[in-house]
């Protein structure tokens, strides 16, 4: 077995925080490479792991990442190979991968169970970073949630051109070499895509940890810096002018890796490094708030409102009705901003039987920055981001 450590190219802390991820000293980025596809059968043959250090170690600077890579010379040392990435492992409690949950880690579950060595994993914490992905694959359209469509989508460049099932044959050419009693050079040749692929999976793993600041756009607080009422041309308005959106300019809890543009249904985010845009329609006219216990209202239909029993006494009784649920309103007219779920109360609505819910806009509401920073989120959670889920 050989272990290979070179220092990595890329320090992802000079564009995501990762320590949101696990305190650095606690992260350990993990990527396995083996002979086939079900762990019954196929064995592991190469594990890479990526970790920042923050101590000399005699191949890597100081207060820089490195790439240490245990490779099995042959099928037998698997165990070997295992047990020793487990002793380095042990000094970190958070596992990030790419889609380990699904493969990796039952992978080295299971070879474990056969080998009879002692599965330590269960006590970690972990991010995969595939999962987090396909929560906005829809959202960015792309076309698979794979690392190599990831890094495309981030415009990253890699030497490796083979996957991880072509470099099964690639490996067991190596062992079959080593076995004949190929030479260093012959036996280079194979060990080169080999160990090229699973280096650049780690440290393109390192790179593409600023896809992340999509997911903080939904799962961590927005601040909203300033609002305005605009025109649907863009233009600045007044605030009795009908046909406008208000625009919520926002700080972002993580740095944007490329400019992006999401519109639907008349709403737009618009955001470029760490700061944003929204986009909201205002509807101005007339809405109504339907009471919740119809039963306890009558409806005056020539006032077109509904007004609670208590009240109704004073009303000529030919001049109302029993209330229905359709009927069971007051009217208001205003500017209003559309909600997804109950955000702020009362809720309005244009009929009884319209999906779409409403609130009115004050100037209250319009100047209170907390307000606009949680409704930027509602916005983007509950409807324009909404696809993503």
């Amino acid at each position: 077995m050989k272990i290979l450590t070179k220092p990595s190219a890329i320090d992802p802390r000079e564009f995501y925080d990762v320590s949101s991820l696990a305190p650095l000293d606690q992260l350990l980025f993990v990527d396995i490479e083996t002979t086939g596809f079900s762990a019954k059968t196929a064995r592991i043959y190469l594990i890479g792991a990526a970790c920042f250090s923050s101590m000399k170690d005699g191949e890597t600077p100081p207060d820089s990442w490195r790439i240490i890579q245990w490779f099995a010379e042959d099928f037998s040392e698997e165990q070997e190979l295992l047990e020793a990435f487990f002793r380095f492992a042990s000094g970190f409690t958070h596992l990030v991968h790419f889609n380990g949950n699904q493969f990796d880690l039952p992978f080295i579950r299971k070879r474990c169970e056969l080998l009879g060595v002692q599965y330590p994993f269960d006590s970690f914490s972990g991010t995969d970073i595939y999962k987090r992905v396909t929560t906005f694959k829809t959202l960015l359209q792309l076309e698979n949630c794979k690392q190599k469509s990831v890094e495309d989508f981030l415009g990253l460049h890699r030497e490796d051109t083979y996957n991880g099932g072509q470099l099964i044959a690639v490996y067991e050419g190596f062992v079959r070499a080593k076995k004949a009693g190929a030479s260093r050079e012959v036996l280079e040749e194979f060990t080169k895509p080999i160990l090229l692929h699973n280096f650049e999976d780690m440290q393109g793993m390192l790179e593409i940890l600023p896809i992340l600041s999509f997911g903080d756009l939904m799962e961590k607080p927005l601040k909203a810096l300033a609002a305005e009422g605009v025109s649907s041309c863009g233009e600045e308005v007044s605030e009795r002018e009908s046909k406008k959106d208000l625009v919520i300019r926002l700080s972002l809890p993580s740095p944007l890796p490329k400019p992006v543009l999401f519109v639907k249904e008349g709403c737009s985010f618009q955001g470029e490094g760490q700061e944003a845009a929204l986009r909201i329609p205002i509807y101005s006219g007339e809405l109504k708030y339907f009471y919740p216990n119809y039963k306890d209202y009558f409806y005056l239909p020539a006032e077109d409102m509904a007004i609670h029993k208590s009240v109704a006494v004073y009303a000529d009784s030919s001049h109302r009705e029993k209330a229905k649920a359709c009927n069971c309103y007051t009217r208001t007219q205003g500017d209003f901003l559309p909600q997804w779920k109950e955000f702020v109360t009362p809720v309005l609505k244009s009929s009884y039987d319209s999906p779409a819910l409403f609130f009115e806009l004050t100037a209250e509401l319009r100047s209170d920055p907390e307000f606009l920073s949680g409704y930027a989120s509602h916005v983007l959670k509950s409807f324009l981001f909404r696809t993503a889920h």
